[in-house]
Order: C-alpha cells, then structure tokens, then sequence
C-alpha cells in the first residue's frame, strides 16, 4: 500500500473556505494525511491580549492553547506580541504531534506563507506552498489602512510585505487570481513556479440544506471584516433610509474585534439606527456564524470601488458564504471580479455606491408586493452554487501541487 503524503496546512481562520474545501476533497478521497496548524488571527482586541491557537493531527485529536487576559497596551504592542506569540505557538503546537517531517507543507496569508517557508528551511517539511489569496495596501497612501497613526500603519503595512517576500520564496504559489499574481511583480516578487485556482468555493449539499432554513425578510447579513473598505459604513449608512419604509429592518454583523464593535456601534448611533444593527463580534465556529447568516435575506457585499481597496483583486469568499448559506447577494459596481457571476447567474443584485440608491434597492426586493423578483434570485443562487461546487475545483488544485511537487 503506497504510504500517502502528509500535508500540514497553516491556517489563521478556521473553517476558511480553502481549508475547509482542500481537506474535505482529500479526506474523502484518502490522498493525503492532513494536519492542521491554527495560529491566531491577528486582530485587535482593545485592553486585551485574546489568543486562540491548536493543531488537529490526522486522526480528528485537537491540542489547544487559549489565552485572555488584560492587556493595557497600544494597538500597534498588541499587533506585535501577537505576532510574537504566533512564532511561539508554531513551534509549540508542532511538538504536540508526533511527526518528525512533513512532506508538504501549505500556508495560507502571508504569515502562514512565511511559516511554511520557515519550517522547509528548518528541514521540518520537504515541500513549501504559499496559498496567495490577497494584496497589501499602499503603504505610501494618505489613507490608513491598520491603525489610525500613519507611521504605525506604514510600519505594519512593511511587516506584511517581508512576510510576502518570505512567504513567496516557498517552492510552489497558489494564486487564487491573476491581479494578485500581477500585483507582486508589480511590488519586485517574481515567483518561479505557481498556478492559479479558485480558493472560495462552496459544498453544494450544504446549499441545499441552508436553503431550507426560512428566511426572516427584513433581516439583512454581514460577515467579515469591519472597515469602511468591505462596505461596512455604508451598509449601515443605507439603513437609515431603508428604515423609513421598513421600520423593523435589523442588520445582523459577524466579525470584529471588540475595539472595532465599539467602533462601528457609534457609527450606527450617529446614523440613529443602533437599535436596528446586532453585532454579535467574533465567532470562533464558522457553522455558528452561518447559522446566524443563514436566517437573514440578503448578504451586503458592499465593496468601496476604489483603487485602493485590496479586496478588489482577490477571491471575495465572503460572496461566497453567503451564496453557500442561501442569500442572494448585495454588491457595488465596480467591486470584486465575481460582480459578473452575479449577474451571469442573477444570484443577487448589483448598486451603485451609494447609501440612497443601495437603500431603494434593498427595499424594492424585499418589498412584499415584489416576491417574484426575490424568488427569480433565489433560482440563479442555486445555478450559481452548482458552479462554485468545491469537487472540480479542488480537484484541479490538487492535481497542480502534486505535478509541481512530483517535479521538484
């Protein structure tokens, strides 16, 4: 029996769709050994220090370190002791499996990527791959992007870069798309080997039982990041107008560190809708944010159609979790390239940006005078979720690495 390739994948979000969907096709298919490694997301978490970080080894046992205490220091000291501590935890975690070597080793952002580069140097691993999923800000823009001082953010913007550079001298390069592959030759990073495959894909079945959970109509979803760029302000800014013809619309929130809540709660009180928007913050388990998702009508995907928005050039997967949960999708013109899915498949409906017209928009649809127009979406997110299945993805995505890695 030919002994199978045992993989460690790096990942700082679990349940991540290019996690969930490459152990998912390799599992049930028994390709490979897979271990997963669980660093800390890093995020702010105002006065306090929140770590949580384990490694499943490939029978399912999980080996865990948590930690939350009081942390009364600047943003940019808590960023770094997470950063810090990440390191640790790497070595920490490894040691709690008995594995002297793995044979590939897959880390996902530029922190993972820089890991896996790490672990093939320090011999631990025989094969290096940079799962690439995004583009940094411009640390030269007035905008920031981190923190709210300049001179930090920039600082944090170049801490990212050398972890790209790290990260992009792994063996392989997995480009979820070709503006990031464009992206980094534009920044100086000329990779050698790489191939480009989607990352955000869904599990159709799973579709078709969210589907069956009854949607409460005037109930909108969010999840993600919480700044400005992925279309937050705005959403909340529509609300305001959606209000005036329905009074009882609740915007639902999954994502955010405290500080950010904190943040975005004042917002939603000086565009009086705070009694109207439910922040629920983080929620380690994605099946309990979709829970929450899946109840809702609608998915904001508001994207700012700027040039400066790095979500523009990746593989949104947030467009995906909704459409995985059931919920045809609100995005901007001019916004990610899966803008043209949409509307190829009419899986949601596409706005200018603007608070006024987004507002007009979402009432219209869920205006209940207008079902027909809301069921006509619901069938193009179903045609669309046949497309997104992960088996064909993922099994182009695993027939690349072992060509590359068979080569080297």
């Amino acid at each position: 029996m030919q002994k199978l390739i045992k993989v460690l994948y790096i990942v700082n979000f679990y349940g991540s769709p290019p996690l969930n969907y490459f152990e998912k096709y390799t599992k049930e298919l028994n390709l490979a050994e897979i271990y997963i490694l669980k660093l800390p997301a890093v995020r702010l978490t105002k006065g306090r220090l929140f770590v949580d970080a384990f490694i499943i080894d490939v029978n399912g046992k999980k080996y865990e370190t948590n930690v939350d205490i009081n942390f009364p220091f600047p943003p940019a000291v808590i960023f770094l002791t997470q950063y810090i501590l990440n390191f640790i935890l790497l070595f920490t975690l490894l040691k709690k499996i008995k594995v002297n070597k793995f044979d590939i080793c897959i880390g996902e952002t530029s922190f993972g990527s820089a890991c896996a580069y790490l672990l093939k140097k320090l011999q631990k691993v025989n094969y290096s791959i940079y799962m690439n999923g995004d583009i940094l800000p411009n640390r030269k823009s007035n905008e920031t992007y981190y923190f709210n001082n300049k001179i930090a953010d920039s600082i944090m913007i170049s801490g990212q870069m050398l972890l790209r550079k790290l990260g992009s001298k792994c063996d392989l390069i997995w480009y979820v798309t070709h503006k990031i592959h464009e992206w980094d030759i534009k920044n100086g990073i000329n990779t050698k080997n790489y191939f480009f495959a989607e990352a955000a894909t869904i599990d159709f079945k799973e579709f078709q039982n969210y589907s069956k959970i009854p949607k409460q109509k005037n109930v909108l979803g969010y999840i993600g990041r919480l700044d400005e760029f992925a279309g937050l302000d705005i959403s909340i800014e529509s609300i305001k107008y959606i209000k005036k013809n329905i009074s009882d619309i609740r915007f639902d929130i999954v994502g955010g560190g405290s500080a950010s809540v904190e943040h975005y709660k004042e917002i939603a009180k000086s565009h009086g809708v705070l009694d109207n928007v439910k922040f629920y913050g983080y929620i380690p388990e994605m099946s309990d944010a979709f829970d929450i998702l899946s109840k809702a009508s609608l998915g904001m995907a508001l994207y700012k159609p700027d040039k400066s928005n790095v979500s523009l050039a990746t593989d949104v997967s947030k467009v995906k979790e909704y459409i995985k949960v059931g919920l045809p999708v609100v995005i901007t013109k001019g916004g990610p390239a899966v803008e043209k899915e949409i509307i190829k498949y009419n899986s949601g409906i596409v706005v200018d940006y603007n608070a006024k017209k987004i507002a007009e928009a979402i009432v219209n649809i869920l205006d209940e005078n207008n079902k027909s127009e809301y069921m006509e979406l619901q069938g193009g997110l179903k045609n669309h979720a046949k497309n997104l299945d992960y088996k064909k993805h993922f099994k182009y995505v695993w027939e690349q690495i072992l060509k590359f890695y068979e080569n080297s």
